[in-house]
């Protein structure tokens, strides 16, 4: 029931007898892990992270919850039980080491795209040419934490875009980098499918496009699909007569618009789903591109595509496979 903890006794609630009754509320629920997920949202709602909780607890085991905290907190794990993601409650997500400010407008940070600012910040060196700036874009920025994280991670003499069409992404986005002390990145509202930026204008292209296909979709958890935007888990159908998106079709998008935008040489990277690896390798084989890999994530799915965009003057022969990060 939305908003109430069962069996946490009467009177003022002790904070420990609230975690146990809350634990064992959202397990009964099928919330995943139950008592890591009580910690955090008390401590949201006590207005402190759960190190922060938990310390108080040891020093304090017998401490009572201040009675506004106990009923914000009830309400947060009456809302997880119904299935709303713990970062919409919190507010908070970790992505690298940093912490996001997220909310509906956005997909929640997952770990999987870590792989993506793994792989950019080792490839970011052989991607420039000169001593000038160098660019980078983000496709899709969302919450803004690959924009910011590479803004962060790469040297001085680079810049960054971050595109998004949610003005709520991306008002949230530039709130997220500038909390992070982010200087050098620009942010533009713009359908990625047609972004108004200049032919061979960058260095460096990072997605996390929508690649989830329609039935796929259908399957998803409840917290995914009744909570985080569609718009940003499944892609516009190729065209207008097919009812159903297959997942790759944000991909084959971007794809195609890097062959113009990249400078010669410059790296593409797009986090895809873990079956989609065969067909886009093929797209990319076709057309002008070298070094092209799939690499696993720490699950060892396919997760990120990658490619060289060829110089005018190298032959088009092409090599391709899968790499382990």
């Amino acid at each position: 029931m939305k908003g109430y903890v069962p069996n946490e006794g009467s009177g003022p609630a002790a904070a420990t007898r609230f975690l146990a009754a809350a634990t064992d509320f959202l397990d009964k629920s099928g919330a995943d892990s139950p008592r890591l997920t009580a910690e955090v949202l008390l401590a949201a709602a006590c207005g402190m992270d759960r190190a922060e909780l938990l310390k108080a607890l040891i020093l304090s085991p017998g401490h009572r919850l201040d009675p506004a905290h106990a009923a914000k907190a009830r309400a947060f794990i009456g809302r997880r039980a119904a299935g709303e993601p713990t970062a919409y409650l919190t507010g908070k997500k970790e992505f690298y080491g940093r912490v996001f400010s997220v909310g509906p407008e956005v997909l929640i940070p997952r770990p999987e795209s870590e792989l993506l600012v793994e792989l950019a910040a080792a490839a970011a060196p052989s991607c420039r040419h000169g001593a000038g700036t160098a660019v980078f874009a983000d496709f899709g920025t969302g919450s803004g934490c690959l924009a910011a994280v590479l803004d962060l991670e790469l040297a001085d003499n680079w810049r960054g875009l971050a595109l998004d069409i949610s003005e709520g992404a991306l008002q949230l986005a530039s709130r997220n980098c500038r909390a992070l002390g982010c200087r050098r990145i620009s942010f533009i509202r713009a359908d990625f499918n047609h972004p108004p930026l200049r032919a061979q204008s960058l260095n460096l292209l990072v997605g996390n496009p929508p690649y989830v296909g329609t039935e796929e979709y259908a399957c998803l958890p409840r917290e995914i699909r009744d909570y985080e935007p569609k718009t940003a888990l499944v892609p516009v159908p190729a065209c207008a007569a097919e009812a159903n998106a297959d997942g790759c079709e944000a991909a084959l998008s971007i794809m195609r618009r890097a062959e113009t935008l990249l400078k010669p040489g410059g790296l593409l990277l797009l986090e895809i789903g873990e079956k989609q690896g065969t067909r886009l390798l093929a797209a990319l084989r076709a057309g002008p591109w070298r070094e092209i890999r799939l690499h696993a994530d720490h699950a060892d799915r396919d997760r990120v595509i990658a490619a060289r965009l060829i110089s005018s003057c190298i032959q088009t022969g092409l090599n391709a496979g899968r790499q382990s990060f």
